[in-house]
């Protein structure tokens, strides 16, 4: 039997928005700039901010200013339910692993 499943992609858009998100995920209350997360994570400037300006348009983040810095923090109101989505993801793919090697038998 197949099953439909439905991965980071498919739920959070492309992979700069689900890096993005695990890493204010993970860094619940620090504030960052663009250009600290570009050093991180290595995403193109130009995906980041519309990724960061994305998630503080649906909420996800919030910003302030900073000298001539904007640094964008992660909206502790959906701290959790990131969490909750996560996790629930990464049973699915685990889940599907498991079903594509059973498959493949």
């Amino acid at each position: 039997m197949k099953y439909k499943t439905y991965e980071y992609d498919q739920f959070f858009g492309t992979g700069t928005k689900q890096k993005v998100l695990e890493f204010f995920r993970n860094h619940p209350d620090k504030r960052f700039s663009a250009v600290e997360i570009n050093s991180t994570l290595g995403i193109p400037q130009a995906s980041l901010n519309r990724a960061l300006n994305d998630f503080e348009r649906l909420g996800l983040l919030h910003s302030e200013e900073r000298g001539k810095f904007k640094l964008f923090l992660l909206n502790r109101k959906v701290y959790d339910w990131l969490n909750v989505i996560f996790n629930h993801m990464q049973k699915v793919r685990l889940f599907t692993l498991e079903q594509r090697k059973r498959e493949a038998k």
